[in-house]
């Protein structure tokens, strides 16, 4: 699988950008990536975060990191964490673009 192929499936876009760390919470587990994408209205079941974040694994954007036999983190690698920030980036200056275009038919 190429990221491309990635994008395509099933909240892939919300994965990624979510599980990109902040300043004040710099480790992002999956009860705080539920609560970053509830506030913005999106709910992800458990096994589609999973599968995202495995897809990501093999793509070598982000990595497991063992908490237990069972149970595993996933947390973005330094690319991974830069290929989010572009993406965000790239989906602003969309919404920038259409807010003007909106805006501009709107005074038509």
């Amino acid at each position: 699988m190429n990221f491309r192929e990635y994008l395509q499936k099933g909240h892939a876009i919300d994965v990624l950008l979510a599980m990109v760390p902040s300043d004040h919470e710099p480790y992002v587990g999956w009860q705080a990536i539920k609560k970053r994408l509830r506030r913005q209205g999106i709910t992800v079941a458990d096994g589609t975060y999973r599968s995202r974040a495995q897809e990501l694994v093999k793509l070598g954007l982000a990595y497991a990191q063992a908490i237990d036999p069972l149970k595993c983190h996933y947390l973005l690698t330094p690319e991974g964490k830069a290929v989010a920030t572009k993406l965000a980036e790239f989906l602003k200056s969309v919404d920038e673009i259409l807010t003007v275009q909106s805006w501009r038919e709107a005074e038509e």
